[in-house]
């Protein structure tokens, strides 16, 4: 899952836009760094966690319910399994706050048992949120157990995906986000919602 504002998401499956990685937005000019303190740091980071092809690395996160961070837009990208499978790690939260919290030195390895394959999602899952389950947990409590929404940009906690290599509108198996609050925003999401028919992936409205 990718949560973008509505304009990203009609840019890649309306326009037909590719969604490339942070660095490569920088690198084209299609994004300019913020002052902040994830974006002050983010190179080092992504450096240390992914040498010598960092810049290739979109990020996403694991969601049962669809649900994104609204820190980082209003539309949820729900991307088909099978196009990222091949591509794509899990990672147990934000690398900044984790390599704070753990005094991981950028330097050196990171940790084990903070990060998996695709397929082994579940197991870094288990191993993250098992205190948080009793027997009287309810299927219903899951999406909110696994990924927290706090609003801003930093205050979210999820387990993230990180993917290898950019992202177009064929990756997309449904776009959800709220109804549309003006009128030119009622027509976007109907002709997104015709394009998405033709791509086989779906709009839903919430």
């Amino acid at each position: 899952m990718i949560a973008r504002p509505l304009g990203i998401v009609q840019d890649l499956v309306e326009d037909g836009r590719t969604y490339t990685s942070y660095h490569k937005q920088l690198a084209s000019g299609a994004r300019v760094a913020e002052e902040n303190e994830w974006d002050l740091t983010r190179t080092q980071v992504e450096a240390a966690l992914f040498p010598n092809f960092h810049a290739e690395i979109v990020f996403a996160s694991l969601t049962l319910d669809g649900a994104g961070m609204s820190g980082y837009g209003a539309y949820t990208l729900v991307l088909k399994e099978a196009t990222i499978s091949r591509r794509a790690s899990v990672f147990e939260g934000n690398p900044y706050d984790l390599a704070e919290r753990l005094n991981w030195l950028l330097t050196k390895p990171i940790p084990q048992g903070y990060r998996a394959i695709w397929s082994e999602r579940n197991l870094l899952a288990q191993a993250k949120l098992h205190v948080e389950l009793t027997p009287d947990t309810a299927d219903v409590e899951f999406p909110a157990i696994l990924a927290r929404d706090g609003g801003g940009t930093g205050n979210s906690d999820f387990i993230e995906v990180h993917i290898y290599g950019a992202l177009n509108k064929y990756a997309v198996a449904k776009v959800l986000g709220p109804k549309a609050a003006t009128r030119e925003d009622r027509e976007i999401l109907k002709r997104l919602g015709r394009k998405l028919i033709e791509l086989g992936a779906t709009l839903e409205l919430r």
